[in-house]
């Protein structure tokens, strides 16, 4: 997916982890396992492009 990103415009300029749950309750009412089920994908996620880190313009 990144080669071909890179080959249709250039560069990549910026990657977005838009990683994210929801519980529908509360969230006085969330248990410490609640919060790490909440927390763990965005802050645990990794981005896995295998691409060279941007280059300054």
């Amino acid at each position: 997916m990144v080669q071909t990103v890179v080959e249709q415009h250039a560069q990549i300029s910026v990657l977005v982890n838009c990683a994210g749950v929801n519980m529908r309750k509360l969230a006085l009412d969330y248990t410490e396992e609640d919060w790490d089920y909440i927390t763990e994908p965005p802050l645990l996620s990794v981005c896995a492009a295998r691409y060279p880190p941007p280059r300054r313009q």
